[in-house]
Parts: structure tokens; sequence; C-alpha cells
């Protein structure tokens, strides 16, 4: 690329963020072609691609999230936290694990389309206090209906983030900063839009309510039948009690009686209903892929294929996977003979004596001079 070129870019998104492109070419800088997905309930994920310069802008803007992230943690860790989703998770289980004498409850919310309905006018007064120097750009993007192109047919977008603009994230959590720490609870995590709290029911209540009013408020919608709640700690007739409540106020909320991470079961296929037919067209490297993330935990079909064949046939982070998911059916020395046939490197640091007990295991993965620690605790979510 020429020294010219470069120059040029600079200058281009100079102008851009300082809000100085004419009113006529807004329209169609920030526009954006849409394209569906279909979510598993049936309903469509539109995604919105804009134009490279307006995205290549907007991933300048992005570079403050480290920045924001301080101002939004610790409630918030989607944006600007690094290992955001780890921190997420690991928090929930912290949590969870405790041991309480009293009756506790979590309750994980779940928002519709909250990228896409979120009120435009809130987005910008909250731009404008966090982000002054960069309101301009945002407010040539978000102040007027933004135009929207899919197929032959074109659409007017008037609230919303567009779910492909790299400022997305940012934007979203700006808006819904002040609810995500305005919490009575003892517990609140929010990753983007996806929150949870827990501690004394009473307080989880308060919230709730809390919740349900900034909604009207900022645009936003909760999804009742995807929200889920878990009782944990204190006696039997407590937790039912207990249950019979959150039944009372959140009617439609589906009440868990056990988390994944209590449970022996991983790797259980997402899509079990098609997972025959998608195997059956797929490639030997897909068919292995596909059954690293999807087999129980037996792993028998590991102890099926040569070694040197695990390892050409899965890529690195698939084999990673299911090395870690599934240490009690591999043994050291078919570890090592697979990531030598590979050419992969792998080092085992044991604890204790016995090479099958990994339960205080670390394993060190070398993979293009990058040394990967990779402990044997399965990695578990928070109810999903």
């Amino acid at each position: 690329m020429s020294a010219d070129l470069l120059e040029a870019l600079a200058a281009l998104t100079t102008h851009i963020l300082n809000g100085k492109v004419p009113a006529t070419i807004c329209p169609f800088l920030y526009g954006a072609s849409l394209t569906a997905f279909i979510k598993k309930d049936g309903g469509i994920r539109s995604i919105a691609v804009g134009c490279t310069l307006r995205r290549l802008a907007g991933k300048v803007v992005s570079r403050v999230m480290a920045e924001m992230g301080a101002q939004l943690r610790p409630e918030q860790v989607g944006c600007g936290t690094r290992g955001s989703a780890e921190a997420a998770v690991h928090a929930s289980r912290l949590f969870l694990s405790r041991i309480n004498a009293e009756c506790q409850v979590v309750l994980k919310l779940d928002f519709k389309n909250a990228f896409s309905t979120v009120f435009r006018g809130r987005l910008l007064a909250e731009v404008k206090k966090a982000l002054p120097v960069y309101f301009n750009f945002v407010s040539h993007m978000y102040s007027q209906l933004s135009i929207l192109v899919y197929g032959d047919q074109v659409l007017q977008s008037a609230r919303g983030v567009q779910q492909g603009d790299p400022l997305g994230p940012l934007l979203f959590c700006l808006v819904t900063e002040k609810l995500s720490k305005s919490r009575k609870s003892d517990f609140s995590c929010w990753y983007l839009d996806d929150a949870t709290v827990g501690g004394d029911v009473d307080r989880v209540i308060v919230d709730f309510q809390r919740v349900v009013h900034h909604c009207e408020v900022l645009g936003l919608e909760l999804s009742m039948d995807k929200c889920e709640i878990f009782v944990f700690g204190g006696s039997r007739k407590e937790q039912l009690t207990t249950k019979s409540l959150a039944k009372a106020i959140f009617p439609t909320v589906t009440t868990l009686t056990t988390l994944r991470a209590f449970q022996h079961t991983w790797d259980l296929p997402i899509v079990e209903k098609n997972f025959s037919e998608v195997l059956q067209a797929s490639s030997s490297t897909e068919k292995a892929r596909m059954l690293t993330v999807s087999t129980k935990e037996s792993g028998a079909w590991l102890n099926s294929l040569p070694a040197s064949c695990l390892g050409n046939l899965l890529d690195d982070d698939s084999l990673r996977i299911s090395l870690v998911s599934r240490p009690t059916v591999l043994s050291v020395l078919r570890l090592r003979a697979c990531s030598k046939k590979s050419g992969r490197e792998l080092r085992i640091t044991r604890e204790k004596e016995d090479p099958l007990n990994f339960s205080d295991s670390v394993l060190v993965w070398t993979y293009r001079g990058e040394m990967l620690p990779v402990f044997w605790e399965p990695f578990h979510s928070l109810a999903v």
C-alpha cells in the first residue's frame, strides 16, 4: 500500500470522525446491506454490513474500549475487558459454589433483540456525556434513519445499533451502564445484553423490577420465556418457599432444577436432530471436528482412531478441546504420540505420581512457539 493512499485514508477517516461528512452522503455512507440468519427458535437475526470506510472509522473509535472497560467494570465485562466471557463464567460459578446457610437465587435475564431496539436518543445522550469527542461521528450514524438494503428491498431503521457496527457493543454498554450499576443484589454480572443477578430473593425481585422499569425508558424488552432462575442454599423448606414466591413473581420464567456446572454430561450435541445428516455429508476433517465437540464423555471414538490420525484430522483448537474435556479416556502415552505425529509439542506436568490421575495436572501445549497452559478442569458456563 502506497504512502499516498495511506495519507488519503487517514485524512478521510479523520474527516469522518470529526463529523464533517455532507448530509446528502450520510444515508449512504452510514447505511448497510443486511444478511439474515435463522435463529434456533425460527426467528431472524439480521446482521448489517456497513461501508468499509465507515467501519474503519468505527474501529479507530473502538480503541477507546480499553479505557471505557474500566468505567463499566465490575458489573459489565462485555466491553473493554480481556477474557470477559471467562471472567463472567468463573464469577458466576464462584458465587454459586459458596456455602450459604440462607436460601439464595440466581436470575438470568434475556432481552429481545436488545441491540436492535434501544432508543437512539438515549444512546446519543450517553455518548455525548462519555465520549464527547466522538459525538459528531456517532450522531451522523444514528441521529437519522438508517438505510438498510436486503436484496431489492430498502428498509429504514430508526432504533438500535447495527449488529455489525464495530462500535455496537460499546454504544450498547454505555446506554445500559446505569442499569447495570443500579443493582441491589449481592451478585450482578453483565456480558453485553446477557445479565445475571443473584442473592437474597427480595433483593433480586427489586433488581428485576428496576430492570423492567429501565427497559421502558431505554427501549428494551425482556424475553420472559427465555429468562431462567435457580434456587440454592438454605433448607429444603426454604427452597420450596422461595420457588413458590419466584413462580408468583416470574410466572413464565424457567425454574432450573440443576445447573450444567453440577452435571456430568459434557459436549452434548446442540442439534441432535439433524446431526447425523450433517455428519454423513461432511468430509473426514469436518466429521472429526464435529465429533470432538459433540460426543459424550465416553470418548469411545477417540480410542478407535490411531493417534496419528487423530492429530492430523483435528485442527489445534479442536484437538485441545477434545483433550481438555476428556482426561479420563486419554492416556499420557497416547497424548504424546498424538502430539508428535501431528507436529505439535506436548508437555505434561503432574503433581501426583499416578499417570492417569489428571485432577491436579496441567497440560502445556506448545504451538508455533507459544506456550498455552490448559487445565484439566472442564469448562462450563452458567445455565446455558
